[in-house]
């Protein structure tokens, strides 16, 4: 998710509440805000994401404050100045508008009104909002039952709760002559739930009230998932209180986790998966999950086969490989001899690169057994495209011409090309070359291994 999308996406939702006041408008706008642009930027250094990862495992990517400056950096910091804005809407003069609950004052001078909302939302499910007026005045308040609100929402003014026949995802009305010291109390429980993808009712996210939840991984490791028959997920789970505590702004939340006994999250080898839901908001460092895949039985039992293959063919793999590369680790690079003329490394997509820019070069130096027949394999991400046409050299001898045309989009491909006898014989060790075409790319390159036939 690109942060500067997000941000075009809230301005375009104003333009369409003012002229139609809709409660789902209101709550895109709440999901955009909490899950992504709160999210977009790192708490203890405040630096911002340009591409926020929703894939398992991924980390998040921050810019920095010299050497990095993307259009996410100059709306990033838009956005972190806005957080005022879209609480509040206005019609002439007879209607007001709380779409968003957040702590806050309004001063509407030519009403005469002050309202100071009182909250600690979305950690806390309750709001308060306290009138001053400089004189009684009749006014229709118009409060965002969210979406999500399915059951227990009040909103009172004494002892009379207007929401009582209200439905989620609309605005309450509450019309009445407002005077100073009169105070709407807001409650909107929260609970856990699940929302699937639109087209795969067996992938999907763990939500609380308006926050997406997540669980941390350790780096490198298969995602948890859900196996189990019973279409109740959510009710597999238990609270365990407001332990955790975000180590930027030291605010609670509440934690979720699964009953010990249930198994409902499993790891790819069928042992029970130790699984903490926290808001996605807060993990900010660290690889996380936040799509789950569920599977039933007999589903689990197939997949556990496909398992099975993926790891005797990922041994199978292992015992072939001569020697292996990765680009961008700065210990692999200096291992294998790296150097390079205008040349970049980064990560994408969890994985690290390398490429090189405008006719730039950069090459490294691989193992050979020349005993053996083998063959050498690149990696490329298959949606790279447009200017990205090089050369590939073993030892100043071109063996590839390459060009990278997005002809596997969203996935990893590689090609292997095989080591001929002459070009290894007696030798140790090759030097392989990516050598852009003149104004084009070489790469990038996300991994390089020499492997025996």
């Amino acid at each position: 998710a690109e942060t500067c999308n997000t941000y075009n996406m809230i301005k375009l939702t104003r333009h369409l509440f003012t002229w139609e006041p809709k409660a789902e408008y209101a709550d895109f706008w709440e999901r955009a805000l909490y899950n992504h642009i709160l999210t977009s930027q790192n708490p203890e250094t405040g630096m911002m994401c340009y591409f926020l990862p929703l894939k398992s495992g991924a980390v998040r990517s921050y810019n920095q404050p010299f050497d990095s400056f993307w259009c996410c950096t100059g709306t990033g910091m838009e956005n972190h100045g806005r957080y005022g804005e879209g609480i509040y809407f206005h019609d002439s003069s007879k209607t007001l508008w709380v779409n968003l609950f957040v702590a806050s004052e309004l001063n509407w001078k030519e009403k005469g009104i002050s309202l100071r909302q009182e909250t600690g939302y979305p950690f806390d499910s309750t709001s308060r909002l306290v009138f001053t007026c400089a004189h009684p005045v009749e006014l229709t308040v118009r409060v965002r039952r969210p979406q999500w609100a399915s059951s227990g929402c009040t909103m009172k003014v004494g002892e009379k709760d207007y929401a009582t026949a209200s439905v989620p995802g609309s605005f309450v009305e509450i019309s009445r002559v407002w005077k100073t010291g009169d105070v709407l109390e807001i409650n909107l429980p929260m609970s856990v739930r699940t929302e699937a993808f639109k087209d795969n009712p067996d992938r999907f996210a763990f939500m609380y009230g308006p926050l997406a939840l997540c669980t941390e991984i350790a780096p490198g490791k298969s995602a948890p998932v859900v196996v189990t028959d019973d279409g109740d997920i959510a009710g597999a789970l238990k609270k365990t209180g407001t332990s955790a505590t975000m180590k930027a702004a030291h605010v609670p939340y509440e934690q979720y986790t699964i009953k010990s006994a249930d198994g409902l999250f499993r790891n790819s080898d069928d042992t029970a998966a130790a699984v903490t839901l926290q808001p996605f908001v807060y993990v900010y460092d660290k690889p996380t999950v936040i799509y789950f895949d569920r599977f039933n039985s007999d589903a689990w039992k197939t997949k556990q086969g496909e398992y099975r293959k993926e790891q005797v063919l990922a041994k199978e793999m292992e015992a072939r490989i001569v020697d292996s590369f990765q680009p961008g680790e700065m210990q692999q690079e200096r291992d294998h001899n790296l150097v390079g003329e205008k040349s970049n490394s980064g990560e994408f997509n969890n994985h690290k690169w390398r490429d090189a820019r405008d006719g730039g070069w950069f090459t490294y130096t691989m193992k050979v057994d020349n005993k053996a027949e083998q063959e050498i394999s690149f990696t490329w991400w298959g949606g790279d495209s447009g200017g990205r046409s090089f050369d590939i050299l073993i030892d100043d001898v071109k063996i590839a011409d390459m060009t990278l045309n997005g002809s596997h989009p969203d996935a990893f491909f590689t090609t292997s090309y095989k080591l001929n006898a002459d070009l290894i014989k007696g030798k140790k060790t090759v030097n392989v070359k990516l050598l852009a075409h003149p104004g084009q790319m070489a790469g990038g390159l996300f991994g390089c291994k020499v492997l025996k036939k």
